[in-house]
């Protein structure tokens, strides 16, 4: 063993401060809660993944906290009471901003760590209707807003206006939820209903209804990703083609998509930002293995330059260490902030 003295122990002491600054920051906090929708949701599954890899990879209590909705968690994501959480771009924007259910309490603690996964949704209908393109909804009844799911309104709006249609050009229909609206399609009372493409009960209903169901069609001049952009930021427009896990998608279909992040506050420290990007970096070809949903992304979508709040700093240092933040990101952030 060693002896120091203590002229010797000081010296040692003074290089080891000076030298603290260019030596890497390592994870500090102990213990990470991540806010998702309730259990069975597809937020609820992901979440679950994500807790998983965060604990064995990071070295952290990482657990899922299932919640009626994100417009619960992400206040409390804001105030630091919950570590991180899964929101869509619609939920968390108007959130970051302000707007709709968030008027006068703007969250702008609110911070992107990275980009997950992207949500197809469209209007459907019943395949023996006739209507086959957005623009074929005039004068038709459509569920244009849900009492539980406030968040997607704007979405249902974008989409009418993309498809070439004023929203008084359609008669809007107010109903609880995503599956009251495909009863109502199928008992025949609405003529198109707004859901997220693939879900288990959009393929229910393909099953129960004669005929099927489809996702109608979105054309026209104004049908690109830059006005879906402009009209409702975080929003944008996909193709859809047909494949085995789609049975109701019988040809190419253009419709609405947008990014689902997963969102942290300013509370949590630069490091702990980069550790635990950096494990989602390192960790993702496996995320995409245990996760359908995951599949279709690149790993570069992490960093996706569709954010409506801006990226966690500690996020940033972590993409830029593996070329994954590029002029893009930094107009996008700017642009938010």
């Amino acid at each position: 063993m060693t002896n120091f003295t203590r002229r010797q122990f000081l010296g040692t002491a003074s290089a080891a401060v000076a030298l603290a600054p260019s030596m890497p920051a390592f994870a500090q906090i102990r213990r990470v809660t991540i806010g998702t929708n309730p259990a069975g949701s597809i937020y609820f599954t992901l979440g679950g993944g994500l807790a998983k890899i965060l604990t064995e990879k990071m070295g952290v209590q990482a657990i899922v906290q299932p919640y009626t909705g994100s417009s619960v968690y992400l206040p409390l994501i804001d105030n630091a009471e919950v570590t991180a959480g899964l929101s869509s771009t619609l939920d968390s924007g108007a959130a970051y901003r302000g707007d709709g259910e968030y008027k006068g309490r703007a969250m702008k603690k609110l911070r992107s760590l990275a980009r997950i996964f992207s949500l197809p949704y469209t209007f459907t209908v019943r395949n023996d209707s006739g209507i086959k393109t957005i623009a074929d909804l005039k004068g038709k009844k459509v569920v244009m807003e849900f009492k539980a799911l406030l968040g997607l309104k704007p979405m249902n709006e974008a989409l009418i206006k993309a498809g070439g249609l004023q929203l008084t050009d359609v008669t809007s229909v107010t109903v609880a939820g995503l599956k009251q609206g495909l009863d109502a399609l199928a008992d025949k009372t609405v003529d198109a209903t707004a859901v997220a493409a693939g879900i288990a009960m959009v393929q229910e209903a393909n099953a129960s209804i004669p005929g099927g169901v489809r996702y109608l069609d979105v054309t026209g001049p104004k049908a690109t990703d830059a006005f879906m952009a402009e009209t409702l930021p975080g929003s944008s427009l996909m193709k859809l083609n047909p494949n085995p896990r789609m049975p109701e998608v019988k040809e190419p279909v253009t419709i609405g998509t947008y990014d689902v992040f997963l969102l942290v506050g300013t509370g949590l420290s630069n490091s702990d930002a980069t550790k635990m990007t950096g494990v989602l970096i390192d960790n993702w070809p496996d995320l995409q293995k245990d996760y359908p949903a995951l599949r279709a992304a690149k790993l570069e979508d992490l960093s996706r330059a569709t954010n409506v709040v801006p990226y966690h700093p500690g996020a940033i240092t972590a993409y830029k260490a593996k070329n994954m933040w590029t002029g893009s990101n930094e107009a996008a952030d700017k642009k938010v902030m």
